[in-house]
């Protein structure tokens, strides 16, 4: 059959918005409860169905289920939903595109920390494929060691609070996109530089946030980069915008799924040791796809 010789009508795109990890009750200790996926979509049973018939004889839906499986909660209308794979002529120019005016919750702890999930919002062979893209962000956690004695290195050497020169734990919120591998060292006798890397550990595809998942040169990649030390004095980040408040900000492009960012912070006067938190902030656009196969048989 040729594909232009008789209309399959297609519905307009239904999403529904479901609770994301249902059944994870678990309790946990950490600041945050992890993980590297953001919003999933699929194809909902039937929805569209395996086969239908030309000639306008058989209307159907396409329905796609969207989770957040993350801890980013979206506004309305920051995800949109494509049906890419068919030529919308081929099915009565059918409507293919869709932005979820709903909000749609990541996960949460309790107040007994336990995780609450996010919240609801011849034959011709047609491949059908749902794509979403959607803005979504990441929070990292980290602390950093401001002490007299920045060289003092050896955990051996009496009762020491924190040591300035060695590789940190961080935490990340549930994302695609992480913070890994942070490492700090004496940069002077008051101040400390710290690296660590911007990480993709999802399957999809980043790109600049805003940009509704454009995947030119000018936009593939690009994350948006928040630090935030809490420390009053200066703070330099490579390709990022430094402050003297412990804050910088800007954009860097990933190669390869990953980027390392270097920063030294001024620590002024040192009255006593302590450990100081390290926020980092990161936003992005981000597209996933998910497909399905719809066979027009021939009515007549």
């Amino acid at each position: 059959m040729n594909k232009k010789t008789g209309l399959v009508f297609l519905t307009l795109i239904f999403v529904l918005l479901i609770s994301g990890c249902e059944s994870q009750e678990t309790t946990t200790s950490d600041a945050f409860i992890g993980g590297t996926e953001g919003l999933k979509a699929a194809f909902l049973e039937g929805a569209p169905p395996p086969v239908v018939y030309d000639n306008g004889n058989m209307p159907f839906a396409v329905n796609v289920m969207v989770e957040n499986l993350g801890e980013h909660d979206l506004t309305a209308n920051q995800a949109r939903v494509t049906i890419v794979g068919v030529d919308p002529s081929d099915f009565n120019n059918a409507n293919n595109v869709l932005t979820i005016s709903d909000s749609i919750d990541g996960m949460s702890f309790g107040p007994e920390h336990n995780v609450v999930p996010g919240n609801v919002s011849g034959d011709v062979n047609y491949p059908f494929r749902a794509e979403i893209c959607y803005q979504y962000g990441t929070k990292a956690q980290g602390f950093l060691c401001v002490k007299d004695d920045l060289t003092d290195s050896d955990s051996t050497n009496g009762d020491s609070v924190c040591l300035a020169n060695e590789a940190k734990m961080i935490e990340n919120s549930g994302a695609p996109v992480h913070v890994l591998n942070l490492a700090e060292s004496a940069a002077g006798s008051d101040t400390i530089s710290f690296t660590f890397d911007i990480s993709h550990r999802g399957s999809g595809l980043v790109s600049k946030m805003g940009s509704w998942c454009d995947d030119s040169i000018g936009n593939k990649s690009i994350v948006n980069i928040i630090v935030n030390t809490g420390i009053s004095e200066q703070l330099d980040c490579t390709q990022l915008t430094g402050t003297s408040n412990g804050y910088a900000s800007g954009s860097v492009q990933l190669f390869s799924g990953k980027r390392t960012i270097r920063c030294t912070q001024s620590l002024g006067l040192i009255t006593s040791d302590y450990e100081k938190i390290l926020n980092v902030d990161l936003s992005y656009d981000y597209k996933k796809h998910t497909s399905t196969d719809v066979t027009v048989r021939h009515s007549g």
